[in-house]
């Protein structure tokens, strides 16, 4: 997924910033990197601290 998306953002970065500007292209970077933070807090659970047995039940594995 790193290369997939790093390959996008190499072909498509010069494109946007020669239409819309280099102010556009770092916001929809910010705009993703709330979302990020946003769905790592609701959807990746904390490990720290925990057997991999009580991680396995949070994630409904046994």
């Amino acid at each position: 997924m790193s290369w997939a998306f790093s390959f996008l953002i190499i072909q498509f970065s010069p494109g946007i910033i020669a239409v819309l500007g280099v102010e556009f292209l770092f916001g929809l970077f910010a705009i993703f990197g709330v979302f990020s933070y946003f769905f790592v807090l609701r959807y990746i659970p904390e490990t720290k601290g925990k057997s991999l047995e009580e991680i396995e039940h949070e994630l409904h594995l046994d």
